[in-house]
């Protein structure tokens, strides 16, 4: 279930549910966040801008198909590469730094469902195409996990998630008091730690 604060703070006049914005939040190998949306195969896409760390192999957003840990997208920092997926097949490899700023959007085109890579830090760009594939999901979309094994220790600074067009959560990094969470902007909601251990956080803005 997912983990969801709702407090209000008076700050310059007008309301608020944290105290800062941060930079990023960073997972420590336990913390991870659920979000309330449970996707379609062919027409949820996402964006996700993120600094790479390849301190751990799991996937920084992804979801499951079935309990045998299927995954319907993924993003995954893994080693010297990030570790791009789609319904867990033709995974693809890029080769990155550990702490480099990176950019991964998806997009709908016809039949396909396209990965557009930018890697900030070197100033390159890639695209990987899947077709369009049929499936069920299951579960809400995870931040910082896969579902499974390992917790993501990358950073994350902005994640947005559309359906069929439309901008359904659009999270930023913020935080009240030294504890990490994702605002949304749409929903206007906190969402927590689902985890054990605890997000790092990244500086004020």
């Amino acid at each position: 279930m997912c983990r969801i604060i709702d407090r209000r703070r008076v700050m310059g006049g007008g309301k608020l549910p944290y105290d800062a914005e941060i930079e990023w939040l960073k997972g420590d190998g336990q913390a991870y966040l659920i979000l309330p949306f449970v996707g379609h195969s062919d027409s949820t896409t996402f964006e996700v801008e993120f600094i790479v760390s390849n301190e751990a192999n799991s996937s920084l957003i992804g979801s499951r198909t079935s309990n045998n840990a299927r995954f319907c997208w993924a993003i995954a920092p893994n080693g010297d590469a990030v570790q791009i997926g789609y319904d867990n097949f033709d995974n693809v490899k890029i080769y990155t730094t550990d702490g480099d700023a990176m950019i991964i959007k998806t997009t709908i085109e016809g039949n396909n469902l396209v990965y557009n890579i930018t890697d900030v830090t070197t100033n390159t760009t890639r695209t990987i195409t899947y077709s369009l594939r049929q499936f069920t999901v299951l579960e809400y979309i995870y931040l910082f996990w896969s579902g499974v094994l390992y917790k993501s220790k990358s950073a994350i600074k902005r994640c947005i998630i559309k359906d069929n067009g439309i901008t359904l959560i659009d999270c930023k990094p913020v935080r009240i008091g030294t504890t990490g969470y994702m605002y949304d902007k749409v929903s206007k909601q906190l969402f927590g730690n689902n985890g054990t251990g605890n997000f790092i956080l990244g500086a004020d803005k």
